[in-house]
């Protein structure tokens, strides 16, 4: 463990991200550049590699290794009228994953989108989808699934993360399931809005984002055949469905359930989609946040709130998963490649200069900081470095 000196206080985080470097090297190739295309660079690289993208749309990815893509600028990955074969009604997920069971995924700057035929596809098709890795990181991301188009007959919207993946930390994203809908009064049910994320087995850190289950489709019935029960099931998307939530500085809502009608009359609305569907659910907070996105050469500016006096600036590798303290709070650092530097307490923040290095595009680190007084750890700020 370090422990920086209070002298060099905005020199801290440019120092302890050379120390990290040291000891977590990776590879970094650029698309284009050392690969053609992001595909040809997901099946070129070793495993922990950093994909840099210099911008632009690619076709869907499958990932089956652990590795880093940064998008600089944003990169889209578009799903549009991919058939999901041996399904061809359905569309494929942007980006799929199909990991052996250990290894971490890192997305930054990455952006899922694309549009689905209705006159070709009856589900619209994850914006990530899969499993296979012990966790998944999404920085700045914007995941939603595609966006109906031409629509004929009832629309699935899918879920913009479905995953198997025991941990998943979201920070500084926008995530939106995908809306369903139907072209016609007078089917007799229709499909509920896809959720936003859905890992019912495992552990969801949502950190300074937006999250949004998909709306649930217009419904309506011609004069003289309406329901003669209860109405259709055809609720908003659940917004987070997971076994344990911890969410900080979100906000995370299900989708819209639709009005009903019966020829001109409202006989109804649907239920809007629960905003989590959960076991555990432990708010995190907000003593902590940051500038936003960490750019090489940038600067980049701390703010914390704390009780009054000194207190301790926690800076290192995200752990996984995050080590639960009790009466403490949380540690989402590895406490192996832990710096700590003693920093005033109360309304206070700390500006720096990230390091320009080239090779240091797609690390990935957590600030928190400890309040001495309290003896509580506040939430993370999670940061991957980009061009």
């Amino acid at each position: 463990m370090t422990i920086a000196p209070f002298a060099l206080p905005a020199r801290f985080v440019a120092l302890s991200l050379t120390l990290l470097a040291a000891s977590a090297a990776a590879q970094v190739v650029h698309v284009p550049g050392d690969f053609p295309t992001l595909a040809s660079a997901v099946a070129g690289v070793p495993a922990d590699a950093v994909i840099v993208v210099h911008g632009g749309t690619w076709p869907p990815i499958t990932l089956t290794q652990p590795v880093t893509i940064v998008g600089s600028p944003q990169v889209t990955i578009d799903n549009t009228d991919a058939p999901d074969l041996p399904n061809p009604f359905s569309l494929v997920a942007s980006i799929t994953l199909e990991g052996v069971g250990f290894g971490r995924v890192t997305l930054e700057n990455v952006r899922t989108w694309g549009f689905a035929d209705g006159g070709l596809f009856s589900s619209s098709g994850e914006g990530i989808l899969g499993g296979g890795f012990a966790e998944l990181h999404l920085v700045d991301c914007d995941v939603q699934p595609a966006q109906w188009v031409l629509l004929t007959g009832q629309a699935q919207g899918a879920d913009a993360i479905a995953v198997d993946v025991p941990y998943v930390l979201v920070e500084r994203c926008t995530i939106i399931g995908g809306l369903s809908d139907t072209d016609d009064c007078d089917y007799p049910s229709n499909p509920s809005g896809g959720a936003a994320m859905r890992m019912p087995g495992g552990t969801i850190a949502v950190l300074d984002s937006v999250v949004t289950g998909g709306r649930g489709p217009i419904m309506c019935f011609s004069a003289g055949h309406c329901p003669g029960g209860p109405l259709p099931d055809s609720d908003g998307g659940a917004g987070i469905v997971a076994h344990t939530v911890l969410p900080a500085s979100s906000t995370i809502t299900g989708g819209k359930g639709q009005p009903v009608t019966c020829g001109s009359a409202l006989v109804g609305t649907e239920p809007d989609g629960p905003a989590i569907v959960a076991d555990v659910v432990t708010d995190l907070g907000s003593a902590l946040g940051s500038s936003g996105g960490a750019v090489l050469g940038a600067g980049w500016t701390l703010s914390w709130s704390t009780s009054p006096g000194a207190a301790l600036l926690a800076f290192g590798t995200p752990s996984t998963p995050p080590l639960d303290l009790g009466d403490k709070g949380f540690l989402f650092l590895d406490a192996s490649t832990l710096h700590l530097l003693v920093v005033a307490g109360g309304m206070a923040g700390l500006s720096s200069t990230l390091p320009a290095t080239a090779g240091l595009a797609g690390m990935e680190f957590g600030v928190q900081i400890y309040d001495v007084a309290s003896k509580q750890f506040t939430r993370p700020v999670v940061a991957v470095l980009r061009p």
